[in-house]
């Protein structure tokens, strides 16, 4: 499993998340609970959201990739930079 950092741009606001997951898709599930929280959507909300949704790889950027989708009729654009943990971890 690798770590992912997610950064959900939503209605003005930035929130950041980290997860693991197995790939970047799997990393927008698996930060559906708390980012549905934040944003004020329930999981499956989120989930159903993201679930066509395959993140695209930035060019010219390693391990970076973007998704993008509605919520509420408000974009939301999410950034996924797969992260190294630090030591500590």
């Amino acid at each position: 499993m690798q770590l992912y950092t997610l950064i959900f741009e939503y209605a003005g606001g930035t929130y950041i998340r980290q997860c693991r997951a197995a790939t970047p898709h799997d990393s927008l599930t698996q930060s559906a609970r708390s980012i549905g929280e934040t944003l004020g959507a329930a999981q499956s909300v989120i989930e159903q959201v993201f679930e066509d949704e395959h993140p695209v790889s930035i060019e010219g950027c390693a391990n970076v990739w973007c998704a993008t989708s509605l919520l509420n009729d408000q974009l939301v654009i999410v950034h996924i930079v797969e992260t190294t943990p630090s030591r500590a971890e």
